[in-house]
């Protein structure tokens, strides 16, 4: 909703921040933790495992920021 005109308002729609980056780079520490994870569980390394799930639960928590801080601001 433009007007012609000296007196145009900026359009209200969010401009600038993509979400794609930051869902992606999220989703591939999430596949990465869990390929870790599932590294881990077939080595029978608890360190790996315990790693691995740390990086996947982190990649889920950063995606969903992301499209909270997105669709919030």
């Amino acid at each position: 909703m433009t007007q012609d005109g000296p007196m145009t308002r900026p359009s209200a729609e969010p401009r600038g921040r993509s979400l794609v980056g930051p869902v992606v780079g999220a989703v591939l520490a999430a596949l990465v933790g869990a390929a870790a994870l599932v590294a881990g569980q077939a080595d029978d390394s608890p360190g790996l495992g315990g790693l691995g799930l740390l990086v996947a639960l982190t990649g889920v928590v950063l995606a969903v920021r992301s499209v909270r801080r997105r669709r919030s601001g």
